[in-house]
């Protein structure tokens, strides 16, 4: 398979620029999302806790989201829920941008939950339409782009805190660049997808359930589980940064961009990895790094060492999701939205039940010992690849 975008027909190109750049907005708002909530949180004068509660919230909110996202996908076309979904996030931010007290927090989490459950399913619904529509696999390639955005989005927002800038103003500035992604969506090139009634795909080989596909549901699992490492990244390691390890604004902005980075330079290389190795072998040592990058990171009590393990964590953590979602893409024709509904599900319960968790125990005992629980989660990752992949 090649994959230079100057070696793409013309409608080929446009599909793919269209889809990356979905793939792109998505990483660039989580970057300045995770390093602006230390901040968040010290505004309002959050614990582990009640921090958790919000970010679970969140993710409560975006299970209903993501199941209607995919039905709709799958009988109105993905440009509809790309456009809500990109306006509705953009719209968070911007309520986010000017919440002041904890009930407010709680009420904009829920509403940033639903949005979320749209603008998250789509590009990687997109991604398995072109895989199928073009016969190239792309999808480490479009979570390498997502990821190098979200570098952008770490630095950026690190940089303008650093500078002086209020985090409340990098989140209007997050939140207008997703509604101006709302409007260009309305003209983006979109690959064609195979609907219910379409055709390739014969009504009596069609899973009237896709979570009972053997592949869909490994892909749910091993999303599950590495959200959970993700939703304890995402949530609490700019604070565990900076507060516990006491690396400062900037340094604390740069370390969730060698993070980014890290997933960016890991996806760059698993398509030749996955292509030499196979999908097992990849995600066993998925599993097995992303045990060893958590445990570097707990271990450690100097900054620029934590800063090492989350490269570490970020480069063997990167194959697990576009593995995942083209496994559960091929495994559901005909209802690769549901499919890919499905695995996000899993996700965004992760998300719920991780930041709960974390929240708990570090208040229990410390932040550095509830993250120790995620190596285990991801030594799973690896034994359910060596067992259950083919």
């Amino acid at each position: 398979m090649r994959f230079g975008v100057t070696t793409l027909p013309g409608g080929e190109r446009g599909h793919f620029r269209a889809i990356l750049l979905t793939f792109a907005a998505n990483g660039l708002q989580a970057g300045a999302y995770t390093v602006l909530l230390a901040d968040l949180a010290g505004a309002l004068g959050l614990s582990f806790g009640t921090l958790g509660v919000a970010l679970a919230a969140l993710s409560a909110a975006a299970i209903p989201g993501v199941i209607a996202s995919g039905r709709i996908a799958d009988r109105l076309g993905r440009r509809l829920v790309l456009v809500v979904g990109s306006a509705s996030v953009g719209l968070f931010y911007l309520l986010l941008a000017t919440v002041d007290g904890y009930s407010l927090l709680l009420t904009t989490c829920v509403f940033g939950g639903l949005a979320f459950g749209f603008f998250d399913m789509v590009p990687n619904s997109l991604g398995g339409d072109y895989e199928r529509q073009h016969g190239r696999r792309v999808m480490p390639l479009m979570y390498a782009g997502k990821d190098g955005a979200g570098a952008v989005g770490a630095v950026a927002g690190g940089a303008a805190l650093w500078a002086g800038a209020s985090f409340r103003v990098v989140y209007a500035a997050v939140g207008a660049l997703l509604l101006l992604l709302a409007v260009a969506a309305l003209r983006l090139p979109l690959p064609c997808h195979i609907t219910d009634r379409g055709v390739g795909v014969r009504s009596h080989e069609r899973p009237r359930r896709p979570w009972l596909v053997e592949g869909v549901l490994l892909a749910a699992s091993f999303v599950g589980l590495a959200s959970l490492a993700d939703a304890a990244v995402s949530g609490y390691s700019s604070i565990y940064l900076r507060d516990v390890l006491g690396s400062g604004v900037l340094l604390g902005g740069f370390g969730i961009a060698a993070f980014q980075l890290a997933r960016m330079l890991g996806q760059l290389g698993n398509a030749a990895a996955i292509g030499r190795l196979g999908e097992r072998s990849v995600l066993v040592a998925a599993g097995g790094g992303t045990a060893a990058g958590i445990a570097v990171l707990v271990a450690t009590r100097t900054p620029a060492v934590g800063v090492a393990g989350l490269l570490v964590l970020g480069i063997f953590e990167s194959p697990i999701e576009p593995v995942s979602y083209s496994l559960a893409a091929r495994s559901s024709p005909g209802r690769t939205g549901r499919a890919v509904s499905v695995v996000w599900r899993a996700f965004y319960v992760a998300f719920l039940v991780g930041p709960l968790l974390v929240g708990a125990l570090a208040d229990l005992t410390s932040l550095r010992a509830a993250l120790s629980l995620f190596v285990l989660t991801s030594l799973i990752i690896a034994g359910l690849s060596y067992w259950r992949l083919r």
